[in-house]
């Protein structure tokens, strides 16, 4: 009984390299799909940015409030306000802009003894 072997061994062995290449090629082709559908489901996501608030102390009992939220223009703001202890007053009124994306609003406030020690 003979065995058959293929006429030409580097022509056999060539097409074991054109499957190799192949399936690299289909892996690649995976991975940048992957890639793409990564990037383009991110870019639908929900964002995220939050508030910032800023106090500066003027003297122990008064500080200038800096409030930035969200807002998709100067009428639709996010509906977030600082709470600050009993017995807080204004002394200036709240004077609003747009900038960028957020509502900037700035204020005094006076608390009576300080927020030290208060929530």
């Amino acid at each position: 009984m003979s065995t058959l072997r293929h006429p030409d061994p580097d022509r056999r062995m060539g097409r074991r390299a054109d499957r190799g290449h192949g399936s690299l090629m289909r892996v690649l082709v995976r991975v940048l799909v992957l890639a793409w559908l990564a990037c383009t489901s991110s870019a639908s996501a929900d964002e995220f940015r939050p508030a910032y608030l800023q106090l500066e102390q003027r003297d122990p009992e008064s500080w200038d409030v800096l409030w930035k939220v969200p807002a998709i223009d100067e009428s639709t703001v996010l509906r977030l306000r600082p709470v600050f202890p009993v017995g807080t007053e204004v002394t200036e009124p709240i004077r609003s802009t747009y900038a960028s994306g957020a509502a900037v609003q700035r204020w005094r406030i006076r608390v009576p003894g300080g927020l030290a020690g208060k929530s």
